[in-house]
């Protein structure tokens, strides 16, 4: 009896916990499908948002984002199109990946609820009211986070970062990818892994044995989240962050030069390369500015 109750009970649960997710699916389509503006439903002015959220979070090194550069950029895209994506080609700024977009409902207000969109670098907090058969919404009140330090993201920022993504998608740039063969002499054990290869005419050894790609993801996340956080200045130009990128550059190509890799081997030393990649450009550019 007693194993029939506590079976019982677990099937309740898996129901109930079925319905509540249901309901939040519920929730979050409709207000995806509400309307943003005259010409955007909300679930594709989201999307917008979070693109120039991570667009100016990747390039505000490299690109003014200024309130009163507003008009002066406005004006560039408007009366000289061409010039401004020379420009902008020159600056070779990163752009956003868009992977991973996810909805939620955050919480529960008194009078509705908070929704939260997020993308690898951004969130976005979307409250609603409800009344009774009606969600209300008002996209003035949508907020903007970055998620490595929950700082909130000006929006006038954001908008002005729409100027930069619509002349690049204009004109079909893509970034400027030089990596020069910085080694050499590759040698393989057995088994196809990388056993070293030279780096300015020293040995770089490495075991027999996989990439741990849990403990390579914590390193890399912990230099990027240190350096989104290090203020730059002409005395504190952050070059140490380059001694720490060496490690995890080494072992990473290692694992790309192996043989033999899985496919989901592949793309996981494809997605840390990016996101080192990406910290070691934005930190070029930042020593560059505070020369």
């Amino acid at each position: 009896m007693k194993k029939f109750l506590n079976s019982l009970i677990l099937v309740l649960i898996i129901l109930l916990t079925g319905c509540n997710e249901a309901k939040a699916t519920d929730y979050i389509n409709t207000v995806k499908n509400m309307n943003a503006n005259e010409d955007e439903k909300m679930d594709v002015f989201i999307n917008r948002l979070l693109r120039q959220s991570e667009f100016y979070l990747l390039n505000k090194e490299t690109f003014t984002f200024e309130e009163h550069d507003m008009q002066r950029v406005i004006l560039s895209y408007q009366v000289a199109p061409d010039e401004m994506f020379k420009q902008v080609k020159e600056a070779n700024p990163l752009l956003p990946e868009m992977k991973n977009i996810e909805w939620k409902i955050e919480g529960k207000t008194k009078k509705g609820k908070v929704l939260a969109a997020s993308s690898d670098l951004v969130l976005v907090k979307i409250p609603t009211e409800d009344d009774g058969d009606y969600v209300i919404l008002n996209p003035k009140d949508i907020q903007v986070y970055d998620k490595e330090d929950n700082t909130k993201i000006n929006i006038d920022k954001v908008d002005l970062a729409m100027f930069y993504l619509a002349i690049i998608d204009k004109y079909g740039y893509k970034p400027k990818v030089e990596e020069k063969q910085w080694y050499s002499g590759v040698e393989y054990y057995p088994s196809g892994r990388t056993k070293k290869f030279v780096v300015a005419g020293d040995d770089i050894n490495f075991e027999d044995k996989p990439l741990d790609f849990d403990k390579l993801s914590k390193e890399i996340d912990f230099i990027v989240t240190t350096l989104n956080k290090y203020k730059f200045t002409k005395e504190n130009k952050g070059g140490h962050f380059g001694f720490l990128m060496i490690g995890p550059k080494f072992e990473l190509k290692s694992a790309s030069l192996s043989k033999n890799l899985a496919a989901s081997e592949r793309n996981k030393i494809n997605d840390l390369s990016t996101k080192l990649n990406k910290a070691e450009t934005k930190l070029k550019k930042a020593m560059q500015a505070n020369k």
